[in-house]
């Protein structure tokens, strides 16, 4: 079962770097840095730690796409910052 979660990840993962969409680092990097945060949530469920709500669910979508668009904007600031300055 492993196995085919794995293979899906990985198709999404090959599509969102052909289109440019996520970094081009290796395939298992990119699925860790998502896979490593999900398994210490449902670790943290499993033992009682942090209890599952849609709520909770929807909080933590809204912090991990603020976390990117945050990475995009400084990412941003700081190559307006190295064009606009000619003396440095």
């Amino acid at each position: 079962m492993f196995g085919h979660l794995l293979k899906f990840i990985l198709d999404i993962v090959k599509s969102g770097k052909e289109e440019k969409l996520l970094r081009p680092l290796p395939s298992m990097a990119l699925i860790c840095t998502v896979y490593g945060p999900l398994k210490m949530f449902a670790k943290m469920m499993e033992e009682g730690e942090l209890l599952y709500s849609l709520e909770l669910e929807e909080e933590l979508a809204d912090s991990f796409w603020n976390a990117i668009r945050l990475q995009r904007l400084a990412k941003s600031a700081s190559s307006l910052n190295r064009n606009n300055c000619n003396q440095c």
